[in-house]
């Protein structure tokens, strides 16, 4: 029986079911086995309040009572769904940023399975440090004395901050005052970590003098902000991390640095903008370095700290340390991220860099055969030279040249077809640009592309 078909006809006698009659209807039956009998009655309970507010307004509408009950259930449904991002930004913010090699889950999965020594000395029999392995990969890939890492670039900075220079004031220049992303910034992060916040230069010109003037007896650290998610460019000026570094050793004082993506790879490999790395600033004389590791890193979500053993120390026994630290499946898969620096095959195993390593030559045969096993709508697609995007918060102007297959189909929106791709059971999801939805291989695992093929020409035929 039509669970709507009686409850409507109750509505229009201004009767609301009760939640007793919903359970007891047959289609409530799969409903209740999938999501439990508690999730269900709060449901109803939901369901029962949009129904009253419905009959509250003058013009009355009779409402599909069994969808309502399926928008409210599907809020319960687990949101880690897999999709396949076929719009070509490699470091997909809103898509869950990157995949993880397959060590780094590998490692993630195993630690969960069973007990483990993640903080037992098995040598001694006795309690071991969490850290210590972590500390050793590290530095051992940046050449930075000690290292730390907690949940997010965000928390690293308000770390080493409130453990370096609370209740000090930090240096930093005006145009360094940024949002990091997520609504977080740079001004309501020091101030969150007890330090004041002294201001120089312009936002488009900070000398070294600048910097030397607004030292003080009260100052705490000097501050640098590394332009990860945007640019400034034309008339500017700027402070280096090696004339900062001496400044900050003359006042014996540390410099902090915020490299945000973090990359360990010379980006110039692969005819992308310079992005500093970290090692570089370990050179250059920086005392603490924080970064991301899920970014250019190409690990699982987390704040990494590198730097002076003095000042190491000091961040680990703050409490905000202990608060916000690495939970065992992140740091093993950090850890497994890192170790595929160590052997030298960081560009073979881990997925953003051997998405940004792949050649638009390679990107377009694949194009090709593509559209080969879509002959038939071979009317509505073609193949076009684009660009692929960085994304992220990493290199904000940085892309890539690829090859897409472009869908346009007459008197169908773009955004009609790009909502069907992305309602399909293993959703797609697609850019639109001029008018076409664009499908990018660069950012697509190989094993989808029969998959991919199916659904294009599925939804096609639906409008051609």
């Amino acid at each position: 029986m039509n669970m709507s078909e009686p409850m409507n006809r109750l509505l229009k006698n201004n009767s609301i079911p009760s939640v007793e009659k919903m359970i007891l209807e047959k289609t409530s039956e799969k409903h209740i086995e999938k999501y439990g009998r508690k999730i269900f009655i709060y449901a109803a309970r939901e369901v029962q309040k949009k129904l009253y507010e419905n009959l509250s307004r003058k013009n009355i509408k009779i409402l599909n009572i069994e969808q309502l009950l399926n928008n409210e259930l599907k809020k319960f449904d687990f949101k880690k769904k897999e999709i396949i991002n076929a719009t070509g930004i490699i470091i997909h913010t809103n898509l869950g940023r990157v995949p993880l090699s397959k060590e780094s889950i590998q490692a993630m999965s195993s630690i969960n399975t069973s007990y483990s020594d993640l903080e037992y000395d098995l040598i001694n029999g006795k309690r071991g440090n969490r850290n210590a392995l972590l500390n050793k990969y590290i530095s051992l890939l940046t050449n930075a004395e000690s290292g730390f890492a907690v949940n997010n670039n965000a928390t690293a900075i308000m770390l080493a901050i409130a453990s370096l220079a609370s209740k000090g004031e930090v240096i930093i220049s005006r145009g360094e005052l940024v949002e990091i992303g997520g609504g977080f910034r740079i001004p309501e992060i020091i101030k969150a970590s007890g330090a004041k916040l002294i201001e120089v230069g312009t936002t488009n010109k900070t000398y070294l003098k600048d910097y030397k003037e607004a030292i003080t007896k009260k100052t705490k650290a000097i501050l640098r902000i590394h332009y990860s998610n945007f640019s400034i460019s034309g008339f500017t000026e700027s402070a280096n991390n090696k004339e900062l570094s001496l400044l900050a050793k003359e006042n014996n004082i540390p410099l902090i640095e915020d490299l945000g993506s973090g990359s360990l790879i010379d980006t110039k490999k692969f005819n992308l903008p310079h992005e500093p790395l970290v090692q570089s600033s370990i050179k250059n004389g920086v005392d603490i370095i924080t970064f991301s590791g899920d970014k250019l890193l190409g690990g699982p979500q987390a704040g990494i700290i590198v730097g002076k053993n003095k000042y190491i120390r000091k961040i680990i026994k703050h409490p905000m340390a202990r608060a916000n630290r690495l939970d065992k499946s992140t740091l093993i898969g950090l850890i497994a991220t890192l170790n595929h620096y160590l052997k030298n095959e960081a560009i073979d195993k881990i997925p953003i860099w051997q998405m940004i390593a792949l050649k638009p030559a390679k990107l377009s045969k694949r194009v090709d055969k593509w559209l080969s096993e879509l002959k038939q709508i071979n009317k509505v697609i073609k193949k076009q030279k684009e660009h692929s995007k960085i994304g992220g918060g990493a290199m904000p102007e940085a892309t890539l040249p690829t090859y897409v297959l472009s869908i346009k189909i007459l008197n169908i929106s773009p955004e009609i077809i790009q909502k069907d791709l992305r309602l399909l059971a293993l959703p797609i999801i697609t850019r639109v640009s001029s008018d076409q939805v664009f499908i990018d291989p660069r950012t697509i695992p190989e094993e989808k592309d029969q998959y991919l093929i199916k659904n294009i020409l599925n939804i096609a035929n639906k409008y051609i």
